[in-house]
């Protein structure tokens, strides 16, 4: 039985979108941290939400490249990455000031609301673009 329960979750770890998946709760977990302390401490949403992105960005970086796309690191890739991620922030700040000060969601809720949208927007941006396969020889799913 043991067996088979270590083969079950081998196989589904298996599948990157899985593997994204759960690198991104942790990434999302990590972030969505950083930017709730923050706004704790008073630092508003948009300096919140660019300090807990720029925080992300490295571990993210790292987490994702090893975890999800087994990628080799170099400064082409990172560097898609860097423009990936400016691009959600600046999607990010739209869509939260929209539910901020369209229909007065507090910056909590607000940022949670942006959170399954980001993912969907990285997961496309990151899997079509920065971990693309031409950049780097990567084991096969």
């Amino acid at each position: 039985m043991d067996t088979f329960n270590l083969s079950f979750f081998k196989r589904l770890y298996s599948f990157k979108v899985l593997r994204f998946l759960l690198a991104g709760v942790v990434n999302t977990v990590v972030g969505y941290c950083i930017f709730a302390v923050l706004i704790y401490l008073q630092f508003g949403e948009y300096l919140a939400l660019l300090f807990s992105t720029a925080l992300g960005v490295i571990f993210n970086y790292l987490n994702f490249g090893k975890t999800v796309f087994y990628i080799n690191r170099n400064w082409v890739r990172f560097a898609r990455f860097i423009s990936a991620y400016i691009f959600i922030y600046v999607l990010n700040v739209a869509l939260l000031n929209f539910l901020i000060h369209g229909y007065e969601f507090d910056s909590y809720i607000g940022q949670i609301i942006c959170l399954p949208i980001n993912a969907v927007i990285s997961w496309f941006l990151l899997n079509k673009w920065v971990f693309k396969r031409d950049l780097a020889c990567q084991k096969e799913n």
